[in-house]
C-alpha cells in the first residue's frame, strides 16, 4: 500500500456514504481569554437544553483556509488547539489553535512545535498539551507534554504510530491514562502517576482504531473503539476499577457502518458517547447516547440535522459556562472543523 492509499484510508475510517500560553508562529502566546466564559446557542436560560438536531444556522467555521483538520482539544478555558493538514494525503501538518470567543473563534494559528513532518493526536489536561511528532502517519511516533516551557517527553509502553490517535486523559485520583493502539492496530490503556511515564498497557480488544476513554464520578470507566466488522462496528467497555472489564457492547444496533466514538463525562458523572452512522445518502450523521454506571444506554438523539453534511470526528468539551463546545468535520466540504455549542447533555433517564 501507497503511502498516500494508507493516508486516505486514515481519513475514510468514515468515508463510506451509505487560556494558556503555548507559543505561536511570531513567538508570542496565544491570547487568554478565560474571561469569555460562554458561547452558548440562542437559549441559555437557566435549566434549558438545547433544541435537536442542531441546524446550520448555529454552526460556525473553525478555519476556512482549506486542508484536512481532525482531532481537537480545550486547551484551559478558551484555547481550542485542533491538528491540520496540508492536503488530502496527510503529508505534513501541524497543530493550529484559536480562541474561543463570544460568537465563535478567533483566527487560526499555527503553533510553533518544532521542524517534524508531522504533529497531531492533540489532548488537553489543563494547561497540559499532548501531541505526537513524527515522520509519517504509519511510523513510531514520540508522545510530549507542553505548557510554556520546553515539551517534555512522555514515556509510552511500546511504539505507536501517530495514526493510533492516542488520547490522555486525567482520572479523578490525579493519576493518568492514555487510550491507543499499538502498532500492530490492538487498541489498549496505559497508566501513569505524573502523566510523563505511562506503565504496562491493558489490552481491550482485538485489531481496530480510536482508542478513547473517559471517567465517571464514580471512577467508572468508559473505554470505546471501533473495528472492521460489516463494515465498521463501534464497542465499549466499562471497568469499575481498572481490572475488571465488562465484555464488548455495542455503541449502537442502529447500523452496522458506527465510527468516530468519542465518550464524555457530562454535568452529572456519566458519560455521552458521541458517534456516527449513515442514514441519509449525503453521508454520516451524529448522534450522541449516555452511558450508566451498569453499562445500559439511554436513547439515541441526532446531535446535527441530517442535511448539513457528511460528519465525522466528533469531539466534545466542557466550557466553563457549562455548555459542551463540539466540533467535527464534514466530509464533503473540504474536512475542515465546524464546532457548535449545546446547552444540556443527552437524556439519561
Amino acid at each position: 500500500m501507497t503511502k498516500a492509499s494508507i493516508a486516505t484510508l486514515a481519513l475514510c475510517l468514515a468515508c463510506s456514504s451509505a487560556g494558556t500560553d503555548i507559543e505561536d508562529t511570531d513567538g508570542g502566546a496565544v491570547e487568554d481569554a478565560s474571561a469569555v466564559d460562554q458561547w452558548v446557542t440562542p437559549d441559555a436560560s437557566p435549566g434549558s437544553r438545547t433544541s435537536l438536531p442542531i441546524p446550520a444556522s448555529s454552526i460556525v467555521a473553525v478555519q476556512s483556509a482549506g486542508g484536512i483538520d481532525i482531532d481537537s482539544a480545550l486547551l484551559g478555558d478558551s484555547t481550542l488547539v485542533f491538528e491540520h493538514y496540508a492536503d488530502e494525503n496527510l503529508s505534513s501538518g501541524t497543530l493550529m489553535s484559536v480562541v474561543v470567543e463570544a460568537n465563535g473563534f478567533s483566527a487560526p494559528k499555527p503553533m510553533l512545535l518544532g521542524s517534524a513532518n508531522l504533529y497531531g493526536g492533540p489532548s488537553a489536561v489543563g494547561a497540559h498539551l499532548y501531541y505526537v511528532e513524527a515522520a509519517w502517519l504509519t511510523s513510531a511516533g514520540k508522545l510530549f507534554r507542553r505548557t510554556s516551557a520546553a515539551p517534555e517527553t512522555v514515556q509510552m509502553p511500546e511504539p505507536f504510530a501517530l495514526i493510533s490517535w492516542p488520547q490522555v486523559r486525567e482520572l479523578n485520583d490525579g493519576t493518568f491514562v492514555v487510550a491507543y493502539r499499538d502498532m500492530q492496530s490492538v487498541v489498549k490503556l496505559a497508566f501513569s502517576a505524573d502523566g510523563l511515564a505511562f506503565g504496562s498497557p491493558v489490552e481491550l480488544g482485538p485489531p481496530g482504531a480510536m482508542a478513547k476513554v473517559a471517567q465517571m464520578a464514580d471512577d467508572t470507566l468508559v473505554f470505546s473503539y471501533q473495528k472492521e466488522v460489516a463494515p465498521m462496528l463501534s464497542y465499549y467497555r466499562l471497568s469499575g476499577h481498572q481490572k475488571q472489564w465488562t465484555e464488548p457492547a455495542l455503541v449502537t444496533e442502529s447500523s452496522p457502518n458506527v465510527h468516530d466514538t468519542n465518550p464524555y463525562r457530562r454535568a452529572d458523572g456519566r458519560i455521552d458517547l458521541y458517534y456516527i452512522y449513515p442514514i441519509d445518502p449525503i453521508g454520516f450523521s451524529l448522534w450522541r447516547r449516555c452511558v450508566k454506571p451498569d453499562g445500559s444506554l439511554g436513547p439515541e438523539e441526532q446531535v446535527v440535522e441530517t442535511t448539513w453534511g457528511n460528519l465525522a470526528k466528533p469531539h466534545a468539551h466542557r466550557l466553563p459556562s457549562g455548555a459542551t463546545l463540539l466540533t467535527f468535520v464534514d466530509q464533503n466540504q473540504g474536512h475542515r472543523l465546524s464546532a457548535t455549542t449545546i446547552v444540556g447533555d443527552a437524556s439519561c433517564p
